[in-house]
């Protein structure tokens, strides 16, 4: 966002993290600010249907989140935040990153309902030990 604050964060990745949210912002016909900091706000009671529990457990989760609130047309807001990188991914990552990213778009894109019902092989789920009910009541 306009007023966000950024240190240590190299260059490409802003470009492409700009680029990004254009993409997704095209598409999704929505403004978005920020795909990929999982810092946005929406209403809990959303999160009830377990809608969620399928996505992938790995750095395409918050991606996985934007398609879904646009597809069941949650609202979401986004705030600025300060955000300190002190550990980049490397290329090979970035690179990685950036492919699966646009096949998870290119494919909400072609077949919205059945992208949302899909449910990945290797989902690794419960790998952080969590209360859901703790979650709602914050």
């Amino acid at each position: 966002m306009y007023d966000s604050e950024l240190y240590g964060y190299s260059t490409i990745r802003i470009c492409g993290n700009i680029i990004f949210n254009i993409i997704f912002s095209i598409i999704l016909n929505r403004k978005i600010y920020d795909l990929g900091s999982g810092l946005n706000m929406y209403n809990t009671k959303i999160l009830n249907s377990g809608f969620y529990e399928q996505f992938p457990n790995d750095l395409t989760f918050n991606y996985m989140m934007i398609l879904a609130h646009k597809y069941y047309n949650h609202k979401v807001k986004f705030f600025s935040i300060l955000w300190q990188e002190q550990d980049q991914i490397s290329n090979v990552k970035m690179l990685r990153q950036t492919i699966s990213i646009l096949k998870m778009l290119f494919k909400y894109m072609f077949n919205k309902r059945k992208f949302m019902n899909w449910k990945p092989e290797n989902n690794i789920q419960n790998l952080y030990d969590y209360n859901i009910k703790k979650i709602h009541e914050l």
